[in-house]
């Protein structure tokens, strides 16, 4: 990945604040995050420690690498007083088994709340998941002309700020900088400082959306059976944006 990558689709670490809202919102303060070893999974986790100020309402449990550890991970779950699970998986291969092990003790059934999270609510069909689980993932976003604006008046305005302010990269000799040229050590810092603009202008833009660039909206979502089959499918219960969470259980 390039290291001045500044990409504009939300981060973990937005799923882990919709996905605590989302928790308070229903008074869910006792709940079990399962995690796998992915990076993904790595920042969802440190941003909600920070969310819920410690572990009093968050118990953190890592999945073991080897399915063959599932079964015991699951058991001390299963004697916790924490009745919320949330599954935050790389792929719908680990979520399959989390279920195959639960299954065996009897934690799909209705005294347990199943939260899956992003690519874990993949292709509920494949895995046999259990009707009734809820997900959260995000509404899929379209990119328009406003946006595309949007990020770059962002660029712009950090250009401009740069160029109003050349000591934060010093005189260099070339009178043209290219990108079909090898980087020099002025360009570098320019380059640097740009990277460093840009990103302090979205930081602080991020409380409060620019037109085209809003904040993400996160789908609450229910498994459900077709009325007519037995095939699975999500149904949108409503949807998490910022802060605000919105339980619309009737909507289809």
């Amino acid at each position: 990945m390039n290291e001045w990558l500044i990409s504009l689709d939300p981060t973990p670490e937005d799923l882990a604040d919709a996905l605590f809202h989302f928790l308070t919102s229903q008074e869910w303060y006792e709940v079990t995050l399962l995690l796998d070893e992915s990076l993904f999974s790595k920042s969802v986790s440190r941003r909600l420690q920070v969310l819920s100020n410690g572990p009093t309402m968050l118990k953190m449990i890592q999945l073991p690498s080897a399915r063959s550890k599932l079964l015991s991970i699951l058991s001390s779950c299963h004697t916790s007083k924490h009745r919320v699970l949330v599954l935050c998986c790389s792929g719908g291969k680990r979520t399959r088994q989390v279920f195959h092990e639960a299954r065996k003790l009897k934690m799909l059934e209705q005294d347990w709340i199943w939260i899956l999270l992003e690519k874990a609510t993949f292709n509920p069909e494949s895995g046999n998941y259990p009707v009734g689980i809820l997900g959260l993932r995000l509404k899929h976003q379209l990119t328009n002309k406003h946006s595309v604006r949007s990020a770059m008046d962002v660029v712009a305005e950090s250009v401009k700020y740069l160029d109003g302010n050349l000591r934060l990269v010093g005189k260099g000799n070339e009178s043209n900088i290219s990108c079909w040229n090898n980087a020099s050590e002025h360009r570098r810092r320019l380059t640097e400082a740009l990277h460093t603009v840009i990103r302090r202008q979205l930081e602080r833009e991020s409380s409060v959306a620019r037109e085209g660039l809003e904040p993400p909206v996160f789908e609450i979502l229910n498994l459900v059976s077709g009325p007519h089959t037995s095939r699975r499918r999500w149904k949108r219960l409503g949807n998490v944006t910022g802060s605000e969470s919105i339980w619309t259980p009737s909507s289809g």
